[in-house]
């Protein structure tokens, strides 16, 4: 009866380590999709407040190459006429 009664504790504490086992791992998984989705929201606002200023930049940055080209011309229709 002793043998019998020390084996069914033992089955009852492996099945608490092993439920515990599985709860820790739910939670650490549960634990990892809430921080993927954190992440995912942090860079999608992220990704959201730059698009506007890199689209600005971009703007600026053709203005500027646009009359770089037109000083150039400028500049080299100037040389043109010295140089007759």
């Amino acid at each position: 009866m002793r043998t019998g009664l020390i084996t069914g504790m033992m089955g009852i504490m492996l099945g608490a380590i092993g439920w515990l086992a599985k709860l820790v791992i739910d939670i650490q998984q549960d634990r990892l999709d809430m921080q993927d989705r954190l992440y995912r929201q942090m860079i999608e606002e992220v990704r959201n407040q730059v698009t506007p200023a890199v689209e600005k930049v971009n703007q600026a940055a053709t203005k500027v190459d646009s009359a770089a080209l037109k000083v150039d011309s400028v500049a080299q229709q100037q040389q043109n006429e010295r140089s007759r």
